[in-house]
C-alpha cells in the first residue's frame, strides 16, 4: 500500500507511530524504507493496518500530544543557554544525548529549531517561537509546584541569592524592616562569593554583577559600585594624600587587586603594590579589619556609606572611582508581578535608593572631592 496519498491526513505523531510498527514487524533497529511498509511480502499489511488504526485512535483520545518531557528540557536549557554543553551541564547528562533529544524533536516535528553558529547555537524563527511556549510553560509547572510544595494556606516565603558582601554589609542590617513591613513574608538569604544562578539555586531573586542577558529575567538597577580607601578613626591622617597612603597597611581580597590599582591609577598615576599589605579572602574580612584599626581598605561607598556618615570609619584621601559594571535585582520575567516579590523588589529598591542619595549628597560635601570612573570589562 503506498503511503504518500495520504500523508498530509498523518500528524507527526502518526507517523512515528506508523514507523515503530514497522520496525518492530521487520524487527530492524532503523527506520523501515517506504518500500518495506508497501511490500506485502515483507509485513503481514493486514497487521499492520489494524495495529496502525488502533494506534491512531489511542492517540486521537490523549488530551495532550506531547513530546518527552526529557527531549523538552533539553531544547529549553540549549535555548535559553545557546550551548549545548552548558545545556548539558546543567542537566547533568552528556551533550551527544541533548544533540539527540533536539534531533528527535526536530524529526517529530518536521523543521530546525536551532542551528550551530561560530558563537553557539542560535534559534530559528520555528525554534524562537517554540522556545517562548515552552518557557512560560515550565515556569507555570515550577509556579505551581513551589505553591504546592510550600503549602496553599502557608505564607510567602522568598529566596534570594546575592554576592556575600551586600547580604552582610547592606541587607542584613535592613531585614529587620523588611520584617516590620511585610511581617507575613519569610525571607531566606543565600550569600556567595559569586551571583545567584537560577539555573542551579533553588532562588526567587538575584542580584547580579552586570544586567543579566537573559530575555526571561527582569531587572532593576539597583547601584553602580563607587570606592573610596576607609580606615578608623583611630588611624586618620587629616593630611593624607594617596602618595602617604601607600606607607599604610592596605587590606584586600583577591578581588580588590585591579580595583585598588586602578583607584591609585585614578589617585595619583600609579599602580600600587599590595604584596607588603594584607591579604584576607572576602570583602568583608577587609572592613571587619579596618574597623578594628588594621589598615585601611577599599571601601564600596553602597555597602559603607552608613559607617562613614556615622563616623564609624573615615576615608582619609577624597577621591571616589566608580568602577565596574552596576549591579541588578533581577526575577523571572513571569513571576515579577507575584505580590511577594512585587513587595520585596519595591522596598528593596526603595533602600537602594536611600542609599544612592546619601552616596551622593556625602560626595557633594567633601571639600576637595574628586570622582573619576573607570569601566573595565567583566569587573565587579
Amino acid at each position: 500500500m503506498d503511503f504518500e496519498p495520504y500523508r498530509e491526513h498523518f500528524t507527526c505523531g502518526e507517523a512515528a507511530i506508523r514507523n515503530k510498527i514497522a520496525r518492530k514487524l521487520l524487527n530492524k533497529s532503523k527506520p523501515a524504507p517506504p518500500t518495506a511498509i508497501a511490500c506485502p511480502s515483507l509485513l503481514r499489511l493486514g497487521c499492520f493496518e489494524s495495529v496502525l488504526s488502533r494506534s491512531r485512535t489511542l492517540v486521537s483520545k490523549m488530551p495532550f500530544h506531547l513530546p518527552s518531557l526529557n527531549v523538552l528540557r533539553a531544547f529549553e536549557a540549549t535555548a535559553r543557554n545557546g550551548s549545548v554543553s552548558k545545556a548539558a551541564r546543567e542537566l547533568n547528562v552528556s551533550a551527544g544525548a541533548i544533540s539527540r533529544h533536539i534531533a528527535l524533536l526536530e524529526s517529530d516535528f518536521g523543521c530546525q529549531l536551532l542551528r550551530r553558529e561560530a558563537r553557539g547555537m542560535k534559534l530559528t524563527e520555528h525554534g524562537n517561537a517554540y522556545f517562548k511556549i515552552i518557557s512560560q510553560a515550565f515556569e507555570s509547572i515550577d509556579r505551581g509546584s513551589r505553591h504546592l510544595r510550600s503549602g496553599t494556606h502557608s505564607p510567602p516565603r522568598l529566596s534570594m541569592g546575592l554576592y556575600s558582601a551586600i547580604a552582610t554589609e547592606w541587607l542584613a542590617p535592613r531585614i529587620r524592616q523588611f520584617h516590620a513591613a511585610y511581617p507575613s513574608i519569610g525571607l531566606h538569604l543565600s550569600a556567595k562569593m559569586q551571583s545567584g544562578n537560577f539555573d542551579t539555586d533553588e532562588v526567587d531573586i538575584v542580584v547580579t554583577s552586570g544586567m543579566p542577558n537573559r530575555s526571561d529575567l527582569h531587572s532593576d538597577l539597583l547601584f553602580q559600585p563607587k570606592y573610596i580607601p576607609v580606615c578608623s578613626p583611630q588611624l586618620t591622617d587629616h593630611g593624607a594624600t594617596s602618595r602617604t597612603l601607600r606607607n599604610q597597611n592596605l587590606l584586600y581580597s583577591t578581588r580588590e587587586v585591579a580595583i585598588w590599582n586602578a583607584w591609585f591609577r585614578s589617585a595619583d598615576g600609579e599602580p600600587i603594590d599590595l604584596t607588603g599589605g594584607w591579604k584576607l579572602d572576602s570583602l568583608s574580612l577587609t572592613y571587619q579589619a579596618a574597623r578594628s584599626g588594621a589598615g585601611v581598605a577599599l571601601g564600596e561607598l553602597f555597602y559603607n556609606i552608613d559607617e562613614i556618615v556615622a563616623g564609624r570609619l573615615v576615608a582619609p584621601v577624597p577621591v571616589v572611582l566608580e568602577h565596574g559594571p552596576p549591579f541588578f535585582l533581577s526575577c523571572r520575567q513571569s513571576r515579577k508581578d507575584e505580590p511577594g516579590i512585587v513587595s520585596f523588589r519595591r522596598w528593596l529598591l526603595d533602600q537602594a535608593q536611600q542609599t544612592g542619595r546619601a552616596i551622593e549628597g556625602w560626595i557633594a560635601k567633601l571639600p576637595r572631592a574628586r570622582q573619576k570612573a573607570t569601566h573595565p570589562p567583566n569587573a565587579g
